[in-house]
């Protein structure tokens, strides 16, 4: 069994936006991640995915995925007992643990200090990635796509959650 990775996955602004206005219809919790690149990338069940958003220089952290199963749309949608049309569009999903799924937490800032303790991995080859910018703000280009957690860092991610 290969180890479990940890990884970080910006959702654009009207994902973000899309999800917060689901919580007033009842659909608080984070049941899945969608993306064109998750096989790609290597997300596998077992690993978990943070979701977060950046919004005028700072990263907010949505809640986490604890994959099960990296699933088609219609598996997806069978999954969760929803229309496949309802789901976020891509060729893939991170589907979570139905069983116990994380709360979506739109308003929760990633402060400086777990900022400053997050590295990730440049393509998978041991080489971390600062998570600023050249102004000290949060590097939009660092997430842009799904990126793997160096080990230790979640472990800030994860405080911040309880």
């Amino acid at each position: 069994m290969s180890p479990k990775n940890n990884w970080i996955y910006l959702w654009k602004r009207n994902q973000w936006e899309k999800k917060r206005t689901d919580i007033a219809f009842g659909e608080k919790h984070i049941t899945y991640a969608a993306s064109d690149f998750m096989s790609r990338r290597g997300l596998t069940s077992g690993d978990t995915l943070y979701v977060a958003s950046i919004n005028n220089g700072v990263l907010y952290l949505g809640g986490r995925v604890e994959i099960s199963a990296i699933l088609d749309r219609q598996s997806t949608a069978l999954a969760l007992g929803v229309r496949a049309e309802t789901l976020w569009p891509a060729n893939e999903y991170a589907l979570g643990n139905l069983a116990n799924p994380d709360h979506f937490r739109p308003g929760l800032v990633v402060d400086t200090a777990v900022l400053d303790r997050m590295w990730m991995d440049h393509y998978e080859r041991g080489k971390s990635l600062p998570v600023r910018n050249s102004k000290g703000g949060v590097d939009g280009q660092t997430f842009r796509m799904i990126r793997r957690l160096m080990t230790g860092a979640e472990a800030g991610l994860e405080r911040l959650l309880q």
